[in-house]
């Protein structure tokens, strides 16, 4: 990896200049016997530098709401103190103001956007701001003192809270002093105003409080390749931020708050760290030459340690890699942890950045051959300026404030990690990684839903090494690294196989098997302690390789290899007994089933809970695990590495919310792709559209059971006069890892390929006896406003699985099971005469309703679409479908299949109790708009946890400029209950 940080100084992008007009032209010596006491009064002009017309500045942040001016005499009391405030002084370009003040030696500094509107929400709530607050409002003439300004701080709201590095407003907390425009700058805004009224020759610069940090991230130019090969990529999943300090001085000084050059005495209760889990969209753009990078951005304050040492034990400099090297503790059984950093302040700021990246790598990480592989990635990169224009100053790990960091990441593969596994050399610390080699391991990445896939099993791979002859799992509750077989096994139940057919030509066939078909040995061996018509566990395929590894002539090595066909649970956990289709599942091998070791799991909370939204489950066959001596890096060859996705969901699951039950789930991507775009649902009679907005399963059911021609009757049609068990799933693991674009398997008959009943593929014979029962059923096409609400809540959810996560603008939308309300195409007439109805609107009726998910909230008929894109030069329409699943026991609730709300209401208060942390605002607005760039999928665009809604309308209008206006708001002068709104 090499990294390279650009920065751009907001001194010349984005300050606040109050300038000095220059009309008399005063250029007043150093020493000057001019007397102080004489009341005169300073014309001053304030405005933006020249510069600031930057194009990527953003409009109106730089944008002064109020702000105190301090004049302190030669004893650095305060002399003149003024104060302007949004209402009566609000400007953001230029404004001239008059001073009233007295002559001689004097002090002047400024602070703005300390109240109200300008304040940014993010330091709102905080003890320490209102402290601040409170000190400059109760400064007095004669009393307050320079060293009192100093010595105060602005803080980050109280509670530890993710969206402290976002910034929704546009505007920030600034501070400046007086600097002359020639001569000696004195410092503390040395000045000396004369006896007469004038404009001196100088400016008083506005600083923000904050750095601006932006990362993008992308593959490198030196990055493995291999002719004809894939392109390797690197993809960003999530990252967070440590060490964030929580406070910062108001005005700007040569030292920190903490008044420390390293910070390793500060209680660590004085910074942040956040959570992966921070909502914060990560962009992807695409570069002058094509090429495509991920980018995000976050804010905080300044953090200005130092390096425990600014060379290397040897006396040379420090190179990038010194930068994240951390100390290492030799643990009793001969293990390492990793201890304080070697050369890092043990305050400094870092980011973790978590991703996958795809590609190639040497077999021994420096040289030889070139493999390919798959690995799950993280990177700590320190901030700092080590910049070309700050002479690759790798002992630096300042973050100033007023200035905008780029850090351009580029991803050159993952070699140095392969190193520090297979010679414990670390070249690269802060790079780790889990890292399959796929040459000899086939890795299947798996969504959330009932899954299938074909695993060929080569002598090779089963006779090279007996040591492999095993298995390891991972999930929530239970890890892959298990010393004993009865922990390794404790959470293995979620996949089963079959043994494939033997086709006419005496080997075996490469179809996939059906679920309610397939069987341990085809009737015809009996080895091993299995039932033959019944599937196999994991750990009764195990038994049969080691068979096979015995006994190489065995007629079950056809060709030379052995073929199964293995069949992947949906990533869904339960122990109610009273949930739809929990018999059958238990009756099957109870593969939903929570293992009786898992530890911190409360019975009493529905198990979904614990396993939605949580990181891949992973099974490794035939695994060899190599690890580096801090663990955290290893290398796995293994035969086979089925890695699935889990239920997504933006519903909260903290088990403290005893309240909720259910929800509703969905899965991460569409894994039939472009392939199948028709609605194809057709019904005789009007009523058999389905027109419900919240019931999606109801729906669904509904057309499965009224299509013309293709009517379903539960409990007696076959699931394989619908599902081509063939073909409904992966032969071979796909070259790349499937996106919504492209199309990994089909999985339905060819008169049944369309998104009306393309969700059955989901589901699976759960009691293998071949007819489809109704709870069998449990994935779906979603009613409309179960879309809005997947929308509502996406920051929950993972980048990968939102609806929307393009960089350009495309018309994408999603069929939903709800239809237009349906006219009639006939009338009855008073003579009982049947007409057609004049009403009628082949255009607006019988069609099904789309979500548009390149704006949100925005839905249309199928119909209105294409009559809308005749006008439009938007090109072309996109139409995609996904799945989702409800979430623990819908029959508690008294309105069957349907999850419980996310939000409650009470009278005109909307509260989202069962909304995601992640989905809502954690910093309340409290005053003034949002940033007016922000879009539809910012982060700032989060509903807040509660709100309550107006009794009536407000009163006039403003036109689409005034709306774009930093302050233009019909409803900042709305009043009710004594409130404003």
């Amino acid at each position: 990896m090499k990294l390279k940080a650009y920065i751009q100084y907001w001194i010349a992008l984005c300050s606040i200049i109050f300038v000095a007009s220059c009309s008399d032209d005063l250029d007043l010596p150093v020493e000057t016997n001019v007397r102080e006491g004489i009341p005169v009064e300073i014309k001053v002009k304030f405005g933006t530098s020249v510069q600031q017309t930057v194009e990527t500045r953003a409009e109106g942040d730089d944008v002064v709401y109020d702000y105190y001016i301090f004049v302190f005499d030669s004893n650095k009391i305060l002399k003149t103190k003024e104060y302007h405030n949004a209402a009566d002084d609000r400007f953001t370009f230029e404004k001239q103001i008059t001073i009233h003040t007295t002559s001689g030696v004097s002090y002047i500094m400024a602070v703005a956007n300390i109240h109200g509107e300008g304040l940014p929400s993010e330091y709102g709530n905080s003890n320490v701001t209102r402290s601040t607050q409170a000190a400059l409002t109760n400064a007095t003439v004669g009393t307050f003192s320079m060293d009192d300004l100093k010595s105060l701080r602005i803080g980050l709201v109280d509670a530890l809270n993710p969206d402290v590095i976002n910034r929704q407003k546009s505007s920030f907390a600034m501070s400046g002093k007086y600097v002359p425009t020639s001569g000696e700058d004195r410092g503390d805004g040395y000045c000396v105003i004369p006896e007469q009224s004038a404009t001196l020759t100088g400016e008083i610069q506005l600083y923000r409080t904050d750095a601006c940090i932006t990362f993008n991230l992308r593959t490198g130019d030196k990055v493995l390749t291999v002719n004809g090969g894939n392109t390797p990529t690197f993809t960003p999943t999530s990252f967070r931020v440590v060490n964030i300090p929580r406070y910062s001085r108001m005005m700007n000084e040569t030292e920190d708050w903490d008044g420390t050059s390293g910070g390793d005495n500060v209680s660590e209760n004085d910074y942040y760290e956040i959570p992966e889990t921070t909502p914060i969209t990560i962009s992807t753009n695409v570069t002058e030459n094509n090429k495509t990078y991920q980018t995000f951005t976050f804010y905080l304050p300044e953090n200005r340690k130092s390096a425990k040492s600014a060379t290397q034990t040897d006396g040379s400099p420090l190179e990038y890699t010194d930068r994240e090297r951390q100390e290492k503790q030799e643990n009793a059984d001969g293990t390492m942890d990793n201890g304080a950093w070697s050369y890092a302040p043990e305050r400094g700021t870092y980011v973790i950045i978590n991703g996958t990246f795809s590609g190639y790598a040497y077999e021994n990480g420096e040289n030889g051959n070139v493999v390919p592989i798959d690995a799950e990635v993280t990177y700590k990169i320190h901030l700092g300026d080590f910049s070309e224009a700050n002479g690759y100053d790798y002992s630096n790990f300042h973050t100033k404030r007023n200035t905008e960091y780029i850090y351009n990441v580029s991803v050159n593969g993952v070699d140095n990690i392969i190193v520090e596994v297979e010679t414990n050399q670390e070249n690269q610390p802060g790079a780790t990684g889990d890292i399959y080699f796929t040459n000899e391991t086939n890795l299947y990445t798996l969504d959330a839903h009932y899954e299938t896939c074909l695993m060929r099993f080569t002598k090779a791979m089963v006779t090279e090494s007996p040591s492999r002859l095993t298995y390891r799992v991972r999930t929530p509750f239970t890890e892959y690294l298990a010393d004993t077989d009865e922990n390794r096994a404790a959470d293995a139940n979620w996949v089963r196989f079959a043994v494939n057919k033997i086709d006419n030509g005496g080997i075996y066939s490469d179809d996939l098997q059906s679920y309610s078909e397939g069987n341990a040995s085809e009737g015809i061996y009996n080895n091993g302690s299995y039932n033959e018509k019944e599937l196999l566990t994991v750990d009764e395929l195990i038994e049969i390789l080691k068979y096979l590894a015995d006994h190489e002539h065995d007629s079950r090595w056809r060709n030379d290899v052995f073929v199964v066909t293995c069949f992947v649970n949906e990533y869904y956990y339960t122990h109610d007994a009273n949930e739809s289709g929990y018999q059958d599942d238990y009756d099957n091998g109870a593969q939903y089933a929570i293992p009786a070791t898992a530890t911190n799991v409360d019975r009493s909370v529905p198990a979904w809970k614990y396993a939605v939204n949580q990181p891949n489950r992973t099974l490794q066959l035939l695994c060899d695990v190599r690890s580096s001596a801090d663990g955290e890096s290893s290398i796995v060859d293994a035969a086979y590495v089925i890695s699935q996705r889990s239920i997504q969901t933006f519903y909260n699951t903290d088990v403290s919310l005893t309240g909720l039950t259910s929800a509703l789930g969905v899965e991460t991507i569409s894994e039939t792709g472009s392939e199948i775009t028709s609605m194809g649902y057709s019904a005789n009679n009007s009523s058999d559209y389905p027109q419900d907005f919240r019931r999606g399963l109801t729906n669904t059911k509904a057309m499965w059971a009224n299509n013309n021609g293709g009517n379903m009757s539960w409990g007696s049609s076959q699931w394989d006069n619908y599902i081509d068990a063939a073909d409904n799933g992966y032969t071979t693991p796909p070259a790349i890892v499937p996106t919504e674009t492209e199309t990994a398997y089909i999985g339905l008959q060819n008169n049944y390929r369309n998104v009306y009943i393309a969700c059955l593929q989901r589901n699976r014979d759960v009691n293998r006896d071949g007819k489809i029962d109704e709870d069998e059923i449990k994935w779906y096409l979603p009613a409309l406003n179960q879309y809005a609400a997947l929308y509502m809540g996406e920051n929950a959810l993972t980048q990968e699985s939102r609806f929307y996560t393009h960089s350009d603008w495309r018309l994408k939308h999603f069929y939903s099971s709800t239809y237009n309300d349906v006219d009639s195409k006939t009338i009855t007439t008073e003579k009982d005469d049947v007409i057609p109805n004049p009403e009628y609107n082949q255009i607006e009726s019988d069609e099904v309703m789309t979500f548009w998910s390149e704006e949100g909230f925005s839905t249309s008929t199928y119909g209105q679409t294409i009559a809308w894109k005749t006008t439009s030069s938007e090109t072309p329409i996109y139409r995609y479908y996904r799945c989702v699943r409800n979430l623990g026991n819908t029959t508690i609730d008294n309105e069957n299949e349907v999850p419980q709300n996310y939000w409650e209401r009470n009278e005109r208060v909307i509260s989202f109790t069962y909304l995601d942390n992640d989905a809502v605002k954690g910093v309340a607005l409290s005053h003034g708009e949002l940033s007016n760039t922000h879009t539809n999928r910012s982060t700032h665009n989060r509903v807040y946890s509660k709100f309550e809604y107006a009794t009536a309308d407000a009163t006039g209008h403003i036109n689409a400029a005034q709306a774009h206006a930093l302050y233009a708001n019909i409803c900042q002068n709305y009043q009710q209950d004594g409130h404003s709104w």
